[in-house]
């Protein structure tokens, strides 16, 4: 079914694709299987391994032992987030959910439900041939400079925006300052990065954390 183009309620043409969270697949998925089906999520205590059907957020990829079928339900969300090493993450997942099936002795299968079948990523992992997405990934991160071809740190905390703007006439680095607490700096190197970080200014109450190479920015 396709989306319609403006609201037939309301007549604006910015609509929001609505998706059921969690607790809502659960209830879902329990009825149309007509069996019990355990959510788990990061706030999830304890997980009854004895139930054949979980649902759940990342967490249920480390909380469960063992599966025979592992579906990501819009794959998309997260290969299409505005961060430069979301493939990699994705790719992550899929180890994690291969972890889970290894064991299993009823034809294992790993699904993923997508939009953009024809992601290199994708097409190394179901082929089980990642050259091609290696070569694409290896030539974007060397045109951006993105690591391992430049260095990227992420810093927060109390004091970020003094901190960096003691770097804003550095040669060494560039700065980008996201809010009072938040912001990013990148070099050339590795070297030219922790000599910037090592003469910058902090003041006498700052509580700044440095996170190299970060996953998700």
């Amino acid at each position: 079914m396709t989306r319609p183009v403006v609201c037939q309620a309301c007549g604006s043409s910015s609509c929001a694709l609505l998706k059921p969270g969690v607790s809502r697949l659960r209830e879902e998925l329990q009825a149309a299987a007509n069996r019990t089906v355990a959510e788990v999520t990061s706030a999830t205590t304890e997980v009854n391994q004895r139930v054949n059907v979980f649902v759940g957020t990342e967490a249920v990829l480390h909380r469960v032992q063992s599966a025979d079928t592992v579906v990501f339900l819009d794959i998309d969300a997260e290969l299409l987030a505005p961060r430069y090493r979301t493939s990699e993450l994705v790719g992550t997942l899929v180890v994690h959910a291969a972890r889970l099936v290894g064991a299993s002795k009823k034809a294992p299968r790993i699904l993923l439900q997508t939009h953009t079948p024809e992601n290199p990523l994708l097409i190394g992992l179901a082929t089980g041939n990642l050259d091609a997405y290696n070569a694409s990934e290896k030539t974007r991160r060397e045109l951006l400079k993105f690591p391992p071809f430049g260095s990227l740190a992420e810093v927060s905390g109390v004091g970020t925006k003094t901190f960096l703007e003691s770097m804003s006439d550095s040669a060494l680095v560039q700065t980008m300052i996201k809010d009072s607490t938040h912001g990013l700096i990148r070099a050339e190197n590795w070297q030219m990065l922790s000599d910037a970080l090592s003469s910058a200014k902090r003041t006498a109450k700052s509580r700044i954390s440095i996170h190299v190479d970060p996953p998700r920015i």
